[in-house]
C-alpha cells in the first residue's frame, strides 16, 4: 500500500535542540533554495518533495528527507512521502491522501 505524497508546504515534526533548549518542532517543508525541488513535478499545484533535498529547519537549510520511496523517483530523487524520516529525527507528518506513493 503506498504513502501519501509530500510536498514542499507539508507539515513536519523536528526533535532538535539547536541552539539551546529549544526544539525546532517542525513546520512547513520550506526548500533550502526553490531549485532544489522538482520544477517540473507538482502534486496538487505544489512542488513535489524529494528525499535528500535541503530545507529550511530552525534557522538552518540544513534539514532533508532521509530516505523517501525506494521505487518512485521524480528527477532522480526519492519520492518524499508522509511518514518519512528526516536528518534532524523528525517524520513527514502531512501528505496528499489522493495521490499514493509506493516503496
Amino acid at each position: 500500500m503506498g504513502m501519501p505524497a509530500a510536498t514542499v508546504e507539508d507539515l513536519y515534526t523536528c526533535p532538535k535542540l539547536d541552539p539551546g533548549p529549544t526544539p525546532h518542532l517542525g513546520r512547513q517543508l520550506k526548500l533550502a533554495s526553490p531549485s532544489l525541488g522538482s520544477l517540473n513535478v507538482l502534486i496538487s499545484g505544489k512542488q513535489a518533495a524529494l528525499g535528500e533535498t535541503l530545507f529550511m529547519c530552525g534557522s538552518q537549510g540544513d534539514n532533508k528527507i532521509v530516505n523517501g520511496s525506494t521505487t518512485v523517483k521524480i528527477n532522480g530523487k526519492p519520492a518524499g512521502r508522509k511518514g518519512d524520516v528526516t536528518a534532524h529525527g523528525g517524520v513527514i507528518v502531512q501528505g496528499v491522501a489522493t495521490v499514493l506513493i509506493g516503496g
